[in-house]
Parts: C-alpha cells; structure tokens; sequence
C-alpha cells in the first residue's frame, strides 16, 4: 500500500526570516517573534502581516489546513555547563487578536547543559487550520537572557528565525 498525499488545488505559501539578532528582557516569558524579512518570490498573498507596524502578526486572507515549520538558531552567551531550556510555539487567534490559542503539534523544547558559545538549531513543525481574518504568531521563551537567537556568520546569509506557511485548501 502506497501513500499519496493531498492534492490542494492552490497551493498557497508565506516565507518570513527574522535576520537580526533576537534577545530576551527576561527569562520565562513568552515573546513574539518580529520577523524583518519577507521572501516575496516564495510567498503568495494568502498570507501578510496584519500590518506594516506590527511584523510579528500574520494574517490569513485564506481557508485551509496548512503546514507551519521554520528555525531557531540559538545562541548561548553564558557560563559553561549551564542548563538552559528554549522553547517555541505557534499560537492562533480567530477574535482579532482579543486571545490566541496555543497550537498542539506546533510547540518545541530543548533543554541541556550547554558549553560555551554553543550554537545550534531547533526546529519545529506541526499543521493548523486557518480561515480569513486568523491571526498567526511565533512565540519563544528561553529559561536564560544569555541566550538569544542569532545567525551565523559562517554562511552567506545568516538568519536567526525562519518561519514557513504551504499548503492549501483541499479537494474533496
């Protein structure tokens, strides 16, 4: 027996990159992930930020069920030996922003004893339902301010978040 996926008939797709650097004012809280750049040859107007002021906010303009994954590129700036734990997750709300909804699936956590100047990457991936008007945000939270999100030097274009949407509405 073969799988054979979904077929969309639109396939509908937002990239979003944030390149600099991302600190925390404190530990153990959530923050909302800005991104300051959006890939327009691999996005379609099915998504936006809900403002040209408010960049952590996407927008649907759509209905579906599609596919959120992206990065975090963490980067410890701390004591050696020190256990530290990073987490992300997607959160959803349908009422305008009043609340969000954190999204099952789409939460990721690692925790560990880490050596100096660590770096490394923590991805995360998971699916979620949208209608028009839903608003989408990336949220993390680390147990450390020594920690932030930063790209590498080492490759030609570092990014410290990313962020994908694809997918689409399915034929029945």
């Amino acid at each position: 027996m073969s799988w054979n996926p979904p077929l969309y008939n639109q396939a509908q797709a937002l990239k979003l990159h944030k390149v600099d650097p991302v600190t925390f004012v404190d530990a153990n809280t959530w923050y909302d992930i800005t991104f300051d750049t959006k890939n327009d040859n691999e996005s379609t107007p099915d998504f936006d930020f809900f403002s040209s002021d408010v960049l952590s906010v996407i927008k649907s303009n759509t209905t579906g069920i599609f596919f959120v994954g992206g990065c975090v590129r963490p980067k410890w700036g701390g004591a050696a030996n020190t256990a530290v734990s990073i987490l992300t997750r997607i959160v959803v709300s349908t009422d305008a922003g009043e609340t969000y909804v954190e999204k099952r699936c789409l939460q990721s956590i690692v925790g560990r004893a880490l050596s100096e100047a660590e770096v490394g990457t923590q991805q995360y991936a998971g699916s979620v339902m949208v209608s028009p008007d839903d608003l989408i945000k990336l949220q993390a939270q680390v147990s450390s301010t020594d920690m932030t999100f930063t790209g590498s030097t080492s490759f030609d274009n570092p990014v410290s978040v990313s962020l994908q949407i694809y997918g689409g509405q399915l034929e029945v």
